[in-house]
């Protein structure tokens, strides 16, 4: 089996929100 990797972007719908998705960014980068 190989290794897949998917393109994943966090759409926000105004700067206000980064304090909430920022988590799942971080989340998302350690899952690599």
């Amino acid at each position: 089996m190989t290794d897949q990797r998917a393109d994943v972007a966090i759409i926000m719908g105004s700067q206000s929100d980064w304090a909430t998705m920022r988590q799942a960014a971080e989340t998302l980068d350690a899952l690599g």
